[in-house]
């Protein structure tokens, strides 16, 4: 299926670091594994995401967080050696982060030209404007359910062929009778398949 492509997609550059180099990275949680700091980090009502990739904003990144000593510190000399004392650095993103609220640490790293985003909960996102404008959620009626439920619509939006959620999926069950009938049987058959369990 198309989930393994994308999988494999989104991590093919561990799988080429393996193939030319033998690096064999362990799980290292949220946290990076070439570049740092590179975490979530916990702030007052939330969590952010940051990655720091590249000396020029390497350099930006202390800036902000005040440590402009780390400039020429031979530990953090490039992004390898940045994630190999990673540690130090995504502590010290921690104890900046600390105290400060999801907006006003992103508004910094905006300003600051640093990558960073929120953490979304799935409330989060249900009530996301940006969300809601894209029309990216369908809310469908399902049986038993209090209310409609959301149903992510496909990301691919082809202009011949845009594809959209049609219908709910089905309870177990549901269509037997119409894919069986689609497929020549009669009813007197498809009760027969059901008196003995079949179906």
């Amino acid at each position: 299926g198309a989930l393994l492509p994308t999988a494999l997609m989104m991590s093919n550059a561990f799988l080429i670091e393996r193939e030319l180099l033998g690096t064999e990275k362990p799980r290292m949680g949220n946290r990076g594994t070439s570049v740092a700091p590179c975490d979530l980090f916990r702030v007052e009502d939330g969590w952010v995401l940051v990655q720091v990739a590249g000396q020029p904003m390497f350099k930006r990144w202390c800036r902000l967080v005040g440590r402009e000593d780390l400039f020429d510190d031979p530990r953090f000399a490039d992004d390898d050696l940045r994630w190999e004392h990673g540690d130090v650095l995504n502590d010290l993103m921690q104890d900046w982060c600390t105290g400060r609220t999801r907006a006003d640490a992103l508004a910094l790293l905006d300003a600051a030209r640093v990558p960073a985003a929120p953490l979304h909960s799935p409330q989060d996102v249900l009530d996301d404007a940006h969300v809601a404008e894209m029309g990216s959620l369908r809310r469908v009626d399902f049986p038993g359910a209090a209310r409609p439920v959301p149903i992510v619509e496909t990301p691919f939006r082809m202009s011949a062929t845009p594809g959209t959620v049609r219908r709910r999926a089905p309870l177990l069950g549901e269509h037997t009778d119409e894919i069986l009938d689609e497929l020549g049987y009669a009813a007197g058959q498809v009760a027969d398949l059901r008196a003995h369990g079949i179906v």
